[in-house]
């Protein structure tokens, strides 16, 4: 509940309305170790909110791209990822894996 109370805040903090959707998808984006697709996301959320629809999910990441509350890292394949790390870091890409990983370098 305590992580949920964070998000709410976050939202909120961001100009956002905390809507259940918008937390269960920020949450998501908060517990994958990679940089998830909205394809991911959704296969994620699926499990446990199987009335969410795909278009809420590509609407809400965008939305919160928009409020720089995440960041969108595009692959050389063209593959749209989402990363929801707010401190300034860059990225590492394998090529054979397609893994992405945050470097922090000051």
């Amino acid at each position: 509940m305590e992580k949920l109370d964070r998000i709410r805040k976050t939202l909120i903090n961001h100009g956002l309305k905390a809507t259940l959707q918008r937390m269960v998808i920020y949450q998501a984006l908060l517990d994958y170790d990679s940089h998830p697709t909205a394809d991911d996301i959704i296969g994620c959320l699926k499990q446990s909110y199987p009335g969410i629809s795909s278009d809420t999910v590509y609407k809400t990441l965008e939305t919160f791209v928009q409020e720089n509350l995440i960041r969108r890292v595009k692959t050389d394949q063209d593959i749209m990822r989402y990363d929801a790390v707010s401190k300034h870091h860059h990225h590492l890409y394998c090529e054979e894996s397609h893994r992405i990983e945050d470097y922090f370098d000051e």
